[in-house]
């Protein structure tokens, strides 16, 4: 009780000071508010079960004494909030009490008054699906596969507690029945099954397509590739712990199936829900009632990204430590935004923007351990923003600037909250550019995890009203699957990578095609682009899908005039088009790569007159996954030169 007077006192001091001269107010005994008097309004909402707690009595401070008692959930850690009006959420069901006392300048009340107040329900925050789906989906699409190398990845028990009480698998243990089959993610909430072979693997007692039952035994069923939707739900159950379910529509099958009931309504409880362990690995357990156990039989169900199974390399450690360098032949593989969905909303840096500053040479090394290298390179030099602080004596003008940076050797830790995936270092520990004095105060480093893949890291920095993209790729050699040539990369499916600023945009010439005008990320939503397909086939074969039967066309191109009335997009306008496929042929203008399309060919937007009569696509960079194009016209601009860039990315198998 005697830390009610800390809050007096500062209550106290803030109400009597601010003027030049000391002014001591008089102190009048008989004036010291009294506990009886007191006029308490306690005001519940039985909906969200915030309460509000007001006294009536003018020129008077409440104080609001709990004890011990759960606020929000947690031990109350306040012995006393000095506050009229004060607001607070009692999660659990049950009767609560307040004592309340009162105090003004003449003295704080003698006695108190008890209240007591009651939540009629135990309050749950709502339900947010979208950290699971991002867990199993990458973020983008992930497959899954049984961890079928390991133990224990299938089994079968009493209950969901036990799921493996009765019976669990050794390590393939189930070879020609399940391993083949491939469960895929998106983060747009599609579920796909491939059974890769026809096939999927049902209990003998399931009652599931039974035709296909052969004697007393489990059995394989036919069954065809299919797309469905997911979903992630919650439930509390009676020990008051949050349960999390994967469900998938009806009819929906998770590669094995031990009763029909489980295909009619697919509900799986996910038995290690922590998002950065579901990441790695989803951990399932279903509770069926079958003829051959009526009291119920639970089954355990474990799969891993496709990949990591046998020995595999983990995207972001390899098999025991991997390197990764910033990648500079990326469209903004540097940049800043307001907000973790838009780091790269304000600037996006192009290929090589940055290499005249320290920041090409920097190594950051991942171990399997959680141990963690930074490396500055040779140079033993970072690249810092002016405003960071970072060996602040270096700074000369208002411009960014190099500076001094040892070898360090720590650790990591992966995690995930609200914002998504994350990758935290201790404090002051580096990764590359300094952005902010956030890098190097007495705070740990947490860096968002936008995207991870074997070839491609991408990560996200938020500061207090900024956030930094760094776009990573695994050091030379440690990974086999770079392009040897531009005719490796290109065969494939590529769409606008809307994305990423600067995907679309003009310029006067090559050597800078984003010159004039810039696009911002997703500028042209609207517009019957983002849809688009375009497809090389390794025989020479180019196929334009135009997918909605439409491409955009700059307001300049002259060739179809007759269908740009109406046009939603003002000047620029749509034309209808079909899917048509012609050849295409690889070859060089001055130091560029270009690709040469046959008459007849279309493409995603068309700039001008003189592109349509003349399709020649010239390549700025490519990668695995990315492929920057550009288009020039001496001409094109109302007798001009003008230059277009394209940034386009890979079609993965769900996109």
């Amino acid at each position: 009780m005697k830390n009610i007077w800390k809050y007096i006192a500062v209550a106290a001091v803030a109400a009597f000071t601010g003027a030049c001269t000391p002014h001591y107010p008089e102190l009048v005994p008989s004036a010291v508010p009294q506990a009886s008097d007191l006029d308490v309004n306690i005001s519940v909402d039985q909906e969200t079960n915030y309460v509000t707690f007001t006294v009536n009595n003018p020129g008077v401070v409440p104080v609001w004494i709990f004890g011990d008692q759960l606020v929000d959930g947690k031990a109350n850690k306040k012995y006393s909030y000095p506050v009229n009006g004060l607001k607070l959420r009692f999660r659990a069901a049950g009767e609560y009490s307040v004592e309340v006392k009162a105090y003004n300048r003449s003295g704080i009340s003698e006695g108190s008054l008890l209240k007591t107040f009651t939540l009629e329900n135990t309050y749950r925050d709502p339900f947010d699906p979208k950290p699971y789906i991002r867990a199993v989906s990458g973020g983008a699409s992930q497959n899954w596969v049984w961890n079928s190398t390991q133990d224990g990845h299938f089994g079968c028990g009493p209950s969901l507690d036990a799921p493996k009480g009765w019976w669990s698998c050794e390590a393939n243990g189930k070879a020609g029945f399940l391993y083949d089959d491939i469960m895929t993610f998106d983060s747009e909430g599609n579920y796909t099954f491939d059974p890769v072979d026809g096939q999927a693997y049902a209990n003998k007692g399931s009652e599931f397509k039974p035709e296909a039952k052969t004697g007393d035994e489990d059995y394989l069923f036919p069954v065809e590739k299919a797309t469905t939707k997911y979903t992630f739900e919650n439930n509390w159950n009676d020990a008051g712990i949050e349960e999390i379910y994967l469900v998938l529509d009806e009819g929906s099958v998770l590669s094995y199936v031990p009763h029909k009931s489980l295909v009619e309504e697919p509900r799986f409880l996910v038995t290690e829900s922590k998002t950065s362990e579901m990441k790695k690995k989803l951990q399932l357990a279903a509770f069926v009632k079958t003829p051959d156990n009526p009291d119920g039989i639970a089954w355990y169900y474990e799969f891993v990204p496709e990949g990591s199974v046998a020995g595999a390399d983990d995207p972001l450690f390899g098999k025991e430590s991997k390197t990764w360098v910033i990648d500079n032949e990326t469209q903004g593989y540097m940049g800043c935004g307001p907000s973790l969905a838009d780091p790269a909303g304000w600037w996006s840096a192009a290929p090589h923007d940055k290499d005249g500053f320290a920041v090409t040479d920097d190594e950051l090394t991942f171990f399997k351990d959680g141990k963690y290298i930074f490396d500055p390179g040779a140079d033993a030099m970072v690249y810092v923003n002016k405003g960071s602080g970072y060996h602040a004596e270096l700074l000369t003008g208002d411009e960014d600037y190099n500076a001094p940076a040892d070898k360090q050797e720590s650790t990591y830790t992966l995690g995930s909250d609200d914002n998504g995936d994350y990758i935290e270092f201790p404090a002051g520990i580096l990764y590359g550019y300094v952005a902010s004095p956030d890098v190097i105060n007495d705070q740990p480093n947490r860096l968002y995890v936008k995207e991870l893949s074997a070839t491609k890291l991408v990560l996200v920095a938020s500061f207090e009203g900024i956030s930094w993209q760094l776009i990573y790729r695994p050091k030379d050699g440690q990974v086999d699957d770079k392009p040897a040539s531009l005719a490796e990369a290109l065969v494939g499916s590529w769409t606008w990578d809307a994305d990423v600023n600067g995907h679309f945009g003009c310029g006067e010439n090559l050597a800078n095609p984003l010159g004039w005008w810039s696009g911002e990320a997703h500028c042209k939503d609207d517009a019957s682009m983002y849809n688009d397909v375009m497809t090389f086939t390794a025989d020479g074969k180019y196929t334009f899908d135009p997918v909605d039967g439409k491409s955009y066309i700059n307001k300049g191109v002259t060739l179809f005039e007759s269908q740009k009335a109406g046009s939603p997009y003002g000047d620029d306008f749509d034309i209808n088009v079909e899917k048509v496929t012609v050849d295409y042929t690889l070859n060089e203008i001055d130091d560029y790569e270009v690709i040469k399309l046959a008459d007849g060919a279309m493409f995603s937007y068309i700039p001008n007159d003189d592109f349509m009569d003349d399709m020649t696509l010239y390549v700025r960079s490519y990668t695995k996954d990315q492929l920057v194009l550009m288009s020039y016209t001496p001409t094109g601009n109302d007798g001009g030169s003008i230059a277009w860039q394209f940034i386009l990315k890979r079609v993965t198998t769900n996109e």
